[in-house]
């Protein structure tokens, strides 16, 4: 199961869904991705499920939806223990943005933080997992 989200609204991609008796359900296969986002901003649709059958496919259809964008970034502590975030289009985030061509994860992560934050000698203790990150743009 994966979520995608747009504004506030959580698209659950998944195969089970029967856990999921209240939302409304589309094909993976064969969803138009655009026209579902335009319905969300409008408020038209408010719990979304993404359907696909086969499990191990399930990243895969969603990518050929939503072209994946290699990108890095983390949870930021401070000297004095405080987290580090972001606001951005009127919500709080993690810093984190588009990796340059041939860039490690954790070169990209470091920099992003950088450029984002101004934070300087920034140190990897560990890695948090993975998300994906998609534009709008990339369905027009």
């Amino acid at each position: 199961m994966y979520k995608v989200f747009v504004k506030d609204v959580a698209i659950i991609v998944t195969s089970n869904r029967d856990d999921y008796p209240d939302y409304e359900v589309f094909s993976l296969k064969d969803v138009d991705l655009l026209k579902i986002i335009k319905k969300i901003e409008k408020g038209k649709l408010k719990k979304v499920l993404l359907y696909s059958k086969n499990e191990k496919k399930l990243l895969k259809r969603l990518h050929k939806k939503l072209p994946l964008v290699k990108a890095g970034g983390g949870l930021v502590i401070n000297q004095v223990n405080k987290f580090l975030f972001i606001h951005r289009n009127g919500k709080w985030d993690l810093p984190k943005g588009k990796a340059n061509r041939f860039e490690s994860m954790r070169k990209t992560a470091k920099r992003e933080i950088e450029e984002e934050t101004g934070a300087k000698k920034l140190k990897i203790i560990n890695k948090l997992g993975r998300t994906y990150m998609c534009s709008i743009e990339s369905l027009l």
